[in-house]
């Protein structure tokens, strides 16, 4: 086995936190000299794409790719290894948002943290997919995520949520329990993002109407501490589905709240729940797309999932909670 070590510089709010913990991965392999390994610092975005397969192209070997940072450069890793063979990938949450994780159950972070857990450890957890392409082209130029897919005005909200999160992290700690409310309730204010016609396809069902927002989960969390889709799991072959209806603005922030917490579906007439494995959509308007915090644009889209597609390394003992608020060790 060959472990390809990557680390994204910009999870880190000081370059001696990044020095610290890639010297601790560094010492670790020097330690035990008996391991091939590499460690890379990702230098822009997508760097790591052409690191990964450019690694993989050499080698006959099973691949342990860690991804050392927070969901932008577990994004760029997953995307990386989709598609070769003999790919693990490792998951070491130090970004600001820590979305996938959370899968395994809460306060799960410093057991994935440790480099000795993760390289010894023996388990991997076949990991369903997220598979979003250009709706004309038939499956090419394919992007991959493993907690969500969001449309419309929530893929806005999500994109400035994540940038204060990013760029203003002692206002964001400040807000942390209302942030995302705060924000989404903002894009009230932009009717650009507000709403839009949709014509959408689950499984051969049409649900074509005008929506505010489209919520496509794999694991049911993202975030901080959001857990939209609480039914969501990652390796079950099904992607859980949210089509929000035209909320009116005044009702906009409590119904934020509500479904950020998981509680949606008491709120039949905004929320309507659907699962599928293939869902197409299209619009007029330029889609926003949201993939783990990327942003993406797009008239017509394709998304599926992709069963058991990625080895996903899991410290001993560790397994994906079977709902949204179970804590399992």
């Amino acid at each position: 086995m060959k472990h390809l070590v990557v680390v994204n510089p910009r999870s880190f709010s000081r370059e001696c936190q990044m020095t610290a913990v890639s010297g601790e991965i560094r010492s670790f392999f020097r330690d035990n000299g008996g391991l091939d390994n590499a460690v890379h610092l990702s230098r822009y975005p997508r760097d790591a794409i052409r690191v990964i397969q450019a690694y993989a192209s050499k080698t006959e070997d099973i691949v342990r790719v860690y991804s050392v940072g927070g969901d932008g450069i577990l994004h760029d890793c997953l995307n990386g290894v989709m598609g070769l063979k003999n790919m693990q990938l490792a998951v070491m949450p130090y970004g600001t948002s820590n979305s996938f994780v959370r899968a395994f159950g809460e306060n799960k972070k410093d057991i994935f943290k440790n480099i000795s857990k993760q390289v010894s450890s023996l388990d991997t957890a076949a990991t369903d997919v997220i598979s979003v392409s250009p709706g004309n082209g038939r499956g090419r130029g394919g992007r991959y995520a493993l907690s969500f897919c969001a449309l419309g005005a929530e893929a806005y909200a999500i994109s400035k949520y994540l940038d204060l999160i990013r760029n203003r992290p002692s206002l964001a700690n400040l807000l942390v329990n209302h942030l995302y409310s705060a924000v989404a309730s903002l894009t009230a204010f932009d009717k650009s993002n507000f709403c839009q016609d949709y014509k959408i396809i689950i499984d051969d069902k049409e649900y074509t109407d005008t929506y505010l927002g489209i919520h496509i989960s794999n694991t049911g969390r993202y975030g901080g501490n959001m857990t939209p889709v609480p039914s969501a799991h990652p390796a079950d072959g099904q992607l859980d589905i949210i089509l929000i209806e035209n909320i009116p603005r005044v009702a906009l922030f409590p119904m934020t709240r509500a479904y950020t917490k998981g509680k949606s579906h008491k709120y039949p007439k905004f929320f309507k729940h659907v699962q599928g494995k293939s869902i197409s959509i299209r619009s007029k308007k330029p889609l926003s797309i949201n993939l783990d915090g990327e942003v993406y644009y797009d008239t017509f889209v394709e998304v599926n999932v992709l069963p058991s597609a990625v080895n996903i390394v899991v410290p001993s003992g560790i397994k994906y909670a079977n709902s949204v608020f179970e804590d399992t060790l």
